[in-house]
């Protein structure tokens, strides 16, 4: 699914930009194939709105050699190298992208723009992350979404390998 870029971006001397983009009352959440990205220099990216659970990233200004990003064991170094640029993977079942962006230390250079999106991790495997401008210049990406079925409202028939939906209605009464 290709949706509208959602993101929170900070250009001087313009004030942060960006909506969050709401899921809830819906049957779908962000999936975990997503990831969290943020580029600009010496910043701290953080989703709020998430629970008790804290996903975020920082970037640096100067060069990470031999730098990996690991997401949950699986390596990424292809993706960000630090420099400009980090990534986070999305919670569990995230309804609610809500970012925030903030300069990391304020003693190191924090010119230029900054920029934090979700993203489907195969699209920014393959993009040109030397070039962040790129990034920049984007107004859609593509998000994968997921949904979870109510396994109690349908039934597995093996006559017809089918699912058929069935839904259950009580009626209570109350006597005084």
């Amino acid at each position: 699914m290709v949706l509208p870029l959602s993101k929170v971006q900070l250009c001087p001397p313009v004030v942060p930009v960006g909506n969050p983009m709401n899921l809830e009352g819906s049957p779908f959440f962000f999936s975990f194939s997503n990831l969290f990205i943020a580029v600009g220099c010496n910043i701290r990216a953080l989703l709020t709105e998430i629970g008790p659970q804290v996903s975020g990233c920082d970037s640096t200004c100067v060069p990470c050699y031999n730098h990996t990003t690991i997401i949950f064991g699986q390596e990424i170094d292809s993706l960000c190298s630090g420099k400009h640029c980090c990534v986070a993977r999305a919670p569990f079942r995230m309804q609610v992208f809500n970012p925030s962006l903030e300069t990391k230390n304020e003693s190191q250079d924090s010119s230029g723009c900054k920029l934090t999106f979700l993203a489907e991790q195969e699209w920014v495997a393959f993009s040109d992350t030397n070039n962040l401008q790129v990034f920049h210049d984007r107004e859609y990406v593509p998000v994968v979404l997921a949904w979870v079925m109510d396994y109690k409202l349908w039934k597995y028939d093996p006559k017809t390998t089918s699912c058929k939906y069935f839904l259950l209605q009580h009626s209570l009464t109350v006597a005084y």
